[in-house]
């Protein structure tokens, strides 16, 4: 009965210190992100949630959809950063709509990268109106 007492205890522990690691976690995240959002004059996030791990996206246009950068995080683990996405073909936000609607399997970034995309596109409809 020691034994189960035991284990309990170090299960409630390690879950304990995991919730305690995650706070710094995301303060680091949200300030990563409150600075990149400053660098362009329009952003949008994107995220796709998986078992395995979350999946997040920043988008960073001009007013007309130009895209001037994107960003997705780098890792999984409580060191996660962003880092620049070099691979970024897409000049618009519309040529990402096209491109990851007509794709039939998506991975996690690109459909952090569809949702960041679909919300910038009802952002910059709403302004126009």
């Amino acid at each position: 009965m020691n034994n189960a007492y035991g284990i309990a205890f170090i299960l409630i522990l390690m879950v304990f210190l995991q919730r305690l690691l995650v706070i710094p976690q995301a303060r680091h995240l949200n300030k990563q992100i409150s600075e990149i959002k400053k660098t362009g004059p329009v952003s949008s996030i994107g995220l796709s949630k998986h078992w395995y791990g979350n999946r997040i996206y920043i988008l960073i246009t001009e007013r007309d959809g130009t895209i001037i950068q994107g960003y997705k995080i780098k890792g999984k683990s409580v060191f996660a950063d962003f880092e620049k996405d070099i691979q970024l073909e897409a000049a618009t936000y519309v040529e990402i709509l096209e491109t990851l609607h007509a794709k039939k399997k998506r991975n996690g970034t690109e459909q952090a990268l569809l949702m960041a995309a679909t919300y910038l596109e009802k952002g910059l409809k709403a302004q126009e109106d």
